[in-house]
């Protein structure tokens, strides 16, 4: 008899393993044990729901459990018990955010020992790091004592969560990898409000302790091109690559001016874009002080971009942007950190635009809490996002399923409506018949 090798536990089971045991060792005071329902299944339970984007998935299983004594909650997820709303947010609330960023990052350290990972090293092996902010929540009404607000000149009073998220990026891959968040929050007694800068001070020296095996280029917009945040990427041995607007920096750009002067300072050179474009670029030589006040110094280049009529004759600007960075410029390297620079609309539109519009209901309102509920919520979100960009990569199940359903929009609406109305014995079962492989199972 001809013996087969054993199918391999998928990558999905796996994930969700070590995000259980974890979310196990996460303490609280608000157990339930009469209820049954502790934190670990609360996290658990709330990461299906938004990993299975259906804000009501728990209504639909409890009405599965009845009848048959087990739900997908329990054979997919491994959540034994299943809360209700309020005990949701009330269990939530009480854990810590680093807790459920903690188990982000064992997500992160699994995919890093797939040969998938490689695919995001960028120039001599470092790894592009984007760092955005974004809102998850405005109001004029439903607010908490963390809220920041936002006084207008016509009276209103807004409410909003936000968080600054750093994700990994590379510009020919196209999925992203967020590495770590930071809430923007005000705390309790003090008088000035928070804000994406300030979180950023918190995030970085994080971000360079969990990742310190990583050689990062922390890539962000016009607001971290300042003294202080420059000076603590020198301090934590990060490279940078900041936006560097010349209305941000007046007394730079005279230097600049200057140096355009001097011969051999200023360095130039162009070369043919796609779809009809020729870039120009310029980089300084030697590196020159941010700001009058200061001694800390940058490395300074630009890129221009032009888009070139049918007979080359006439050209039209269609691209302008100035950076500081670290790292040390040669004509080569300028264009490598130029399509680094660049590549920060990827966290607008591939992160924060796939959590907002595309399923994730991250500016959903799930409840505000009285300490850490909104942003755990965040957070939880981001680990379903987290998990979606692994699998397309890596499950080869997910992969085709996504595949035979022609749209990504299509397959989430069969797993849910798969989810909801029929007991699966395990993962691949269910990817496999969604993949058109597998006979469906009798509906419950």
């Amino acid at each position: 008899m001809k013996i087969t090798k054993a199918i391999s536990k998928l990558h999905l089971e796996t994930l969700l393993e070590k995000l259980s045991s974890h979310f196990r060792k996460i303490p609280s005071k608000k157990d339930c044990p009469a209820t049954k329902h502790n934190v670990s299944n609360v996290a658990i339970a709330t990461l299906a729901m938004l990993f299975i984007q259906d804000p009501s998935l728990a209504q639909y299983q409890r009405r599965m459990q009845i009848p048959l004594g087990k739900s997908n909650l329990l054979t997919l997820f491994g959540v034994t018990s299943i809360p209700e709303e309020t005990q949701f947010r009330r269990l939530l609330d009480d854990v810590s955010p680093e807790h459920l960023l903690e188990g982000l990052h064992k997500c992160i350290l699994y995919f890093q020992k797939t040969n998938y990972w490689k695919k995001f090293r960028y120039s001599d092996g470092r790894y592009l790091v984007l760092i955005d902010a974004t809102e998850t929540h405005r109001s004029q009404k439903v607010h908490c004592k963390h809220c920041l607000t936002y006084e207008h000149k016509d009276g209103r009073i807004e409410y909003a969560h936000k968080a600054l998220v750093a994700t990994l990026v590379h510009p020919d891959v196209p999925f992203v990898i967020p590495l770590l968040c930071e809430e923007i929050r005000n705390g309790d007694g003090t008088s000035k409000q928070d804000c994406e800068f300030n979180a950023a001070k918190r995030l970085l020296p994080k971000l360079a302790k969990i990742y310190n095996h990583l050689d990062m280029i922390i890539v962000g917009d016009g607001l971290f091109s300042k003294t202080t945040m420059v000076s603590l990427c020198n301090t934590l041995g990060l490279n940078y690559i900041f936006v560097a607007k010349p209305g941000d920096h007046k007394t730079m750009m005279k230097d600049i001016e200057g140096l355009r002067k001097l011969k051999g300072a200023m360095k130039n050179f162009s070369n043919s874009g796609i779809k009809n474009t020729k870039n120009y670029y310029e980089y300084l030589s030697t590196s020159i002080p941010i700001a009058s006040d200061t001694e800390v110094e940058s490395n300074w280049f630009g890129l221009r971009q032009d888009k070139l009529s049918k007979d080359g004759k006439t050209s039209k600007r269609t691209y302008r942007n100035t950076w500081i960075t670290s790292l040390k410029l040669t004509p080569k390297s300028v264009e490598i950190f130029a399509i680094a620079g660049r590549s920060r609309s990827k966290i607008e539109n591939e992160t924060f635009n796939a959590l907002k519009n595309h399923g994730y209901h991250l500016e959903h309102n799930y409840g505000h809490g009285k300490q850490n509920l909104a942003f755990n919520m965040i957070v939880l979100n981001i680990i379903a996002f987290l998990l979606h960009q692994l699998l397309n990569m890596i499950e080869r199940p997910f992969i085709m399923a996504i595949d035979y359903s022609g749209t990504r929009k299509m397959f989430f609406g069969s797993l849910k409506f798969g989810i909801q109305h029929i007991l699966w014995p395990d993962w691949r079962y269910l990817l496999e018949y969604l993949g058109g492989r597998k006979e469906p199972i009798a509906p419950t």
